[in-house]
Formats: structure tokens, C-alpha cells, sequence
């Protein structure tokens, strides 16, 4: 409705990218999808590029442009730079951030957040994979006795 020079964009659904003037290489799927993130439409995506808004009233939850943001389900939002949300009213609030799960929000950089739910491995074979200063990868596993166990990854 408002786009002037942007170019490379994709809206589908009333009111989807519906602020958006000059931003560029966006998708918007959804009812009001990148126009009013969360109900807010002065959040509305004018200028940023690289957005990818899934779901009705996805898209960024700040009135600063964001670029390279990802977005799905109800009302998921972004409020920085190459954040990812997933899940209805997921929030990556931060600096690349990742929130993963219905109403999770994440609350630093570069940080993955899944909120208050557990994370399950199902593979024996596979742990957490930690690295220290020196570089060295270990993976974390456990044992059928619940002991926990250090190897080199």
C-alpha cells in the first residue's frame, strides 16, 4: 500500500507489509503481519530488509528499522538485528537472539532461550557440546547410573 522504491518483497493477507515503503527482500505472510507486530501498529516495518514475518501480527517489535529478522506464529516478534522467534508471542528481544517457544523472550545477545520447558536429546550417543578458551570442543553425556560424562567432541 505504501511501498515507493522497495523492491523484492512479498505480502500475503490484509494489512501484511502495509507501512512498508522502502525496505527490501521482505515476506510477509499473515493479517497485519510486518504492519502491526503484537497489535502495535507504530511498530510497523518501513524501511528494514530481510524480514521474514510468518503468522498474524508478526514482525518487529520496535520502531527502529531491523534488518535480517525471522518471525513465526501468532504475534512472534523481533526487537533487534538478526533475531529469530518461534512460537506465538515469542520475543527475541536482543541482538541475535533466538526464542524458541510460545511467550518466550530472550533477555541477552546471542543467546538461545526456550523459556521454562525442558530440552530433551533422545540419541545416547549425542550430549551438550561445550567449548573452553583453549578451543578444545568436550560433549556432555550421561550414563544410564545419571553420571554425567566429559569427551572430547
Amino acid at each position: 500500500y505504501s511501498l515507493t522504491t522497495g523492491s523484492n518483497n512479498a505480502a500475503v493477507g490484509m494489512y501484511a507489509q502495509y507501512s512498508l515503503t522502502t525496505g527490501a527482500s521482505n515476506t510477509a505472510v499473515g493479517v497485519s503481519a510486518q504492519y502491526a507486530p503484537a497489535g502495535v501498529a507504530a511498530n510497523a516495518t518501513t524501511t528494514g530488509s530481510r524480514q521474514t514475518s510468518i503468522g498474524a501480527e508478526t514482525g518487529q517489535s520496535v520502531t527502529t528499522p531491523l534488518n535480517d529478522i525471522t518471525v513465526v506464529g501468532y504475534r512472534a516478534v523481533a526487537g533487534a538485528d538478526f533475531g529469530t522467534a518461534i512460537g506465538s508471542g515469542a520475543n527475541a528481544a536482543h541482538l541475535r537472539s533466538v526464542a524458541l517457544g510460545s511467550t518466550t523472550a530472550t533477555t541477552a545477545s546471542d543467546q538461545v532461550m526456550v523459556g521454562p520447558r525442558d530440552i530433551e536429546i533422545s540419541d545416547a550417543t549425542r550430549g551438550v557440546i561445550l567449548r573452553p578458551p583453549s578451543g578444545t570442543r568436550y560433549r556432555v553425556t550421561v550414563t544410564d547410573a545419571g553420571t554425567l560424562t566429559v569427551s572430547a567432541a
